[in-house]
């Protein structure tokens, strides 16, 4: 779907404020993973976690209007 307005969750549960990217290799191949910090149990956001990818939903939906124009 690439060009479309889809916001991908997943990608700003694993992008550090900086945009680096929370990852591991498994079977030589590069897999993206929940950043540390945004979570308590290793699989919910936190509030930090939380804040973070509301934010990247706003910058998503604020990007797709302007791109719409």
């Amino acid at each position: 779907y690439a060009g479309d307005p889809i916001f991908d969750l997943a990608a700003a549960m694993s992008t550090y404020p900086d945009g680096r990217r929370e990852s591991f290799k498994m079977n030589g191949e590069v897999q993206y993973s929940l950043v540390p910090a945004y979570t308590d149990d290793g699989g919910h956001l936190n509030p930090v976690g939380r804040t973070y990818a509301a934010a990247a939903l706003v910058q998503s939906i604020a990007e797709a209007l302007r791109s719409a124009r």
